[in-house]
């Protein structure tokens, strides 16, 4: 077995030492030489966890992310109707005034709290949903 090559000058090809910052045969400056090496290993480095990275990111995690944020904001537009109600509402006269407006509060009420709690599904789903697809893509 032989002993391991010693380092040579790239630009003359003299034997130098690991340790020289110039070549003593030519001048060159070597430790440029290192820096340059070790910063391109970095950026391999770099593009290697990034594709790790986008490995662990599957189709189901985006996925989840995407219909979290659209239903997030369709929760955040959903239109809650106007809580002012007049007593003509109601086609049809039933009986006394009073008996209609009551009717037609009850209606309204109903209308108003439907679409609070849709509003309200809508953007908790969307936050829960959006959440489980950044927790996938954190794994």
């Amino acid at each position: 077995m032989g002993r391991p090559a010693s380092p040579k000058c790239p630009e003359c090809g003299a034997k130098i030492n690991k340790d020289d910052t110039f070549c003593e045969s030519c001048g060159k400056k070597l430790k440029e030489e290192v820096k340059e090496v070790k910063e391109e290993n970095n950026v391999q480095k770099t593009i290697t966890k990034l594709k790790n990275i986008l490995k662990k990111a599957d189709i189901i995690s985006i996925v989840l992310l995407v219909a979290g944020l659209a239903l997030f904001i369709i929760g955040l537009s959903y239109s809650v109707p106007d809580r002012e109600f007049s007593f003509y509402f109601i086609k049809e006269y039933v009986g006394g005034d009073a008996y209609n407006g009551i009717i037609e509060a009850s209606i309204r009420g109903g209308e108003i709290a439907g679409s609070m709690i849709s509003k309200a599904v809508y953007t908790t789903g969307g936050i829960i949903l959006a959440a489980l697809g950044l927790n996938r893509l954190n794994k």
